[in-house]
């Protein structure tokens, strides 16, 4: 029993730091970029500040009430799975990385009533939709637990 304390508590503190990494970062671009600056880092990657009402990708557009109710009983699902295999060390972690960036959008977007994305990257004239640190939380996560 003191174990599964232990880990729920290193789970939690693991959440907590992605979220806080998440929201500072988005903090920052809010303070320092006006909507739509761009900042050259180099010819794969800018930071360009938006606001993104939809969810994935911008889809869903403006209906931020829909979107609250869709993050949030992802959440709760994710949740449940994760408690369903809180004994498996392994998927833990990627179930982390999935809720942490869920919630680090889902505050955000209680917040603003839109969620801050900035990340750009493109090869040429291609641009990979932008994003912000959450969303990369979700995608590494996902994509582990897709593999797993």
């Amino acid at each position: 029993m003191k174990y599964f304390k232990i880990n729920n508590y290193l789970n939690l503190i693991i959440i907590s730091i992605i979220i806080f990494i998440d929201l500072i970062s988005k903090f920052f671009i809010f303070q320092k970029f006006n909507l739509y600056e761009s900042y050259y880092i180099n010819s794969y990657l800018n930071l360009y500040y938006i606001k993104n009402y939809g969810i994935i990708f911008g889809i869903f557009g403006e209906s931020n009430k829909y979107n609250l109710i869709i993050l949030f009983f992802n959440i709760l699902i994710l949740i449940i799975l994760y408690y369903k295999n809180i004994k498996q060390k392994s998927i833990i972690f990627m179930y982390n990385l999935v809720i942490a960036g869920l919630l680090g959008n889902l505050i955000n977007r209680i917040i603003n009533g839109f969620v801050i994305d900035f990340i750009d990257v493109h090869i040429g004239n291609f641009h990979y939709p932008i994003f912000n640190l959450a969303d990369i939380s979700i995608v590494i996560g996902v994509i582990f637990l897709i593999i797993y």
